[in-house]
């Protein structure tokens, strides 16, 4: 059951989204790279490369024991998992995980001492790129691009101490537990196809080793020195290595045989900065070959060969990678059309002829149509000389010619293939209707303000009618319009006030007198003044007079019946403050009252108040002005 879950797994980390081509091949870091030097360019935005890269050498060395001499062998294995993601196109993360498989065995000795085998992780690195290219043009295929890395290396799992004890003393390379550190690194790369060049800088800074940790690696290194002869030939570059700071640089050169072939050659070494372990340096020269495909899968082929003294004499490297991208690719462009069939080859008749005047032989501009054909245009005769000529199918058509003022003709056409006929046709003059004169009605009035008479500028019109608009005098609101008799809808609009529309009936030579009261459109904190209100002295009674002015106020009131409304009483300056105000107070109660019982305006629609002689729109100082001062205000304080 755990086999089948782990080959599912592995399946569907290396099945590919939407496959990505990796054109630019995958480093065992799991970035863009040959095997241990990378592009200075991240990978495209959505990109998700996954790889896994082995590593794998072997060491023989002879053991001289009391009772016997055999040989036996050093196997190293190093496996790569890594996972990188494009942020956007200068902006990538990874993640590489590091494990690392000893093995030491016995060959021919007559009494074994048994095989030792120790597996663990090695390091988790999480590391961040930026990189941008400097220069690219897709036509030529070049391209010089740089970027830079930082990465965290961590140590979190505690090797077998007891198998990692028994391989060091059986001289293999041991595994020393350290604090996290990290580094940065360099790198650019120039391309002109088909050959492609890296250089790349990198720096470790190792963190502490752990307690005890140092005299594992003295033992190892006293051991080393021992079966050596010496201290100058220890190995300080092992594949896996005594941590330690360093630097590394490298140089790598690819060639592109074409579109799913590469081969590369890395040049690369490092410079131990440490001083608690051996400075001898290590330098590679590692030559490979590369395998893509278009599906994003790559596949590669590589070897190191140590070219210095503290570098392992080789060590070989295969690995896979896939690409895939999160973001769907643009669906592919549609097909062009197929071009149309060529028209079909049509065989025409032809229809000519001159339309004349019945009477006086005159050609006229007549319209000559086809009322059972809808496809077929309509066509004009020759202005100047009647001529008419068009060309149709072969059939049988019903043809029309029409011109105002004349009586229409039509004529039954049975064309034949390639027939030329002449028509012409002659259209006689309609007789002309008896005048009738139509003695009109006039319609008279004046557009005014409901509440303050004052004239109105408005626009009157007559619906489904073709009489045209008029407009009322600014100055005096009136108008006056003829209009034949009959019975018509009179529509009145002003700006801000409500529509007004009338029946209107007109009879000949008589003037209908047709005035119009217009009700403003209420809108929040809207003033009216109502002017006419009149109540006996020092009173709050309202005198009958002021009734039909009340009456009128109702109706602006129902007009708008959302619309909350302040009644607002004021007075003159004449008497106490304080009597005023409870005058003012009364007052506009009593007209409260009044819409509410005469009218059935909603109580809760109507608020009174007082406001005395504080709020004057005229001197008080003359009789004129004391009277504009006695007043009603409706002001809205709401839609």
């Amino acid at each position: 059951m755990k086999k089948t879950i782990i080959a599912s797994l592995l399946i569907l980390t290396f099945t590919p989204i939407y496959p990505q081509e990796i054109s630019h091949g995958v480093s065992i870091y799991g970035e863009r790279g040959i095997l241990r030097l990378l592009t200075g360019r991240p990978t495209k935005k959505g990109n998700l490369i996954v790889n896994l890269h082995t590593e794998y050498r072997t060491d023989k060395y002879t053991v001289v024991d009391t009772a016997d001499t055999f040989e036996s062998k050093h196997n190293y294995a190093k496996e790569h998992i890594g996972v990188t993601y494009g942020a956007v196109d200068w902006l990538e993360f990874s993640i590489l995980t590091n494990l690392y498989l000893k093995y030491d065995g016995d060959m021919f000795a007559e009494e074994p001492r048994g095989d030792v085998s120790s597996v663990g992780l090695d390091d988790i690195e999480i590391g961040i790129k930026v990189g941008t290219p400097l220069f690219e043009n897709p036509q030529t295929g070049m391209e010089w691009s740089t970027g830079i890395q930082g990465y965290l290396s961590i140590m979190p799992v505690v090797a077998n101490a007891e198998k990692e004890s028994t391989l060091v003393d059986r001289g293999m390379e041991p595994f020393l537990r350290r604090k996290p550190g990290g580094g940065f690194r360099v790198m650019s790369d120039f391309i002109l196809s088909p050959l492609a060049l890296n250089l790349s800088f990198k720096y470790f800074a190792t963190g502490e080793f752990f307690e005890n940790e140092e005299e594992k690696m003295e033992r190892y290194n006293t051991l080393l020195a021992a079966e050596a002869g010496g201290w100058d030939i220890v190995d300080s570059t092992k594949l896996f290595h005594i941590p330690r700071n360093n630097i590394s640089w490298g140089v790598g050169v690819r060639i592109f045989a074409g579109p799913h072939v590469e081969f590369f050659t890395e040049y690369t070494g490092t410079k131990v900065i440490d001083q608690k372990v051996s400075p001898l340096n290590a330098m590679y020269l590692t030559p490979g070959i590369r395998f893509k495909t278009l599906q994003g899968v790559t596949f590669e082929f590589a070897c190191d060969f140590g070219i210095s003294e503290g570098s392992k004499p080789w060590n070989a490297i295969v690995g896979l990678s896939v690409a895939s991208s999160l973001i769907p690719p643009p669906p592919p462009p549609a097909p062009p059309p197929p071009p149309p069939p060529p028209p079909p080859e049509i065989v025409t008749a032809t229809i000519a002829g001159i339309v004349t005047d019945a009477e006086t032989g005159d050609p006229l501009l007549a319209q000559i149509t086809f009322p059972e054909e809808e496809d077929i245009e309509s066509a004009a005769t020759d202005p100047k000389t009647g001529f008419y000529e068009i060309e149709l199918e072969p059939g049988k058509y019903l043809m029309e010619v029409r011109k105002k003022g004349y009586k229409w003709k039509r004529a039954t056409l049975l064309l034949k293939d390639g027939e030329e006929k002449v028509l012409d046709l002659t259209l006689t003059k309609k007789e002309a209707p008896p005048v009738v004169v139509v003695e009109k009605g006039t319609i008279f009035g004046k557009v005014y303000d409901a509440m303050s008479q004052a004239p109105l500028l408005a626009q009157i019109s007559f619906p489904e009618t073709e009489i045209p608009r008029l407009a009322t005098d600014p100055a005096t609101g009136t108008y006056k319009i003829e209009l034949n008799p009959g019975t018509y809808t009179m529509k009145v609009e002003v700006d801000g006030y409500t529509p007004a529309v009338e029946p209107i009936a007109i009879k000949a030579k008589e003037t209908v007198i047709t005035n119009f009261s217009m009700t403003p459109v209420l809108k929040k904190e809207t003033r009216l003044v109502i002017s006419g209100i009149n109540f006996d002295s020092g009173k709050s009674t309202i005198k009958p007079i002021s009734y039909p002015i009340l009456d009128e106020a109702a109706r602006i009131l129902k007009n708008n019946p959302n619309v909350k409304i302040e009644i607002g009483g004021h007075t003159d300056s004449v008497g106490s403050k304080s009597l005023n105000m409870n005058l003012s107070f009364a007052r506009a109660n009593a007209v409260r009252q009044y819409l509410i019982s005469r009218h059935g305006i909603d109580p809760n629609r109507l608020v009174a108040r007082g406001y005395g002689e504080s709020m004057p729109i005229a001197p008080n100082t003359t009789r004129e002005g004391r009277t504009q001062n006695r007043r009603i205000e409706f002001m809205a304080l709401s839609e």
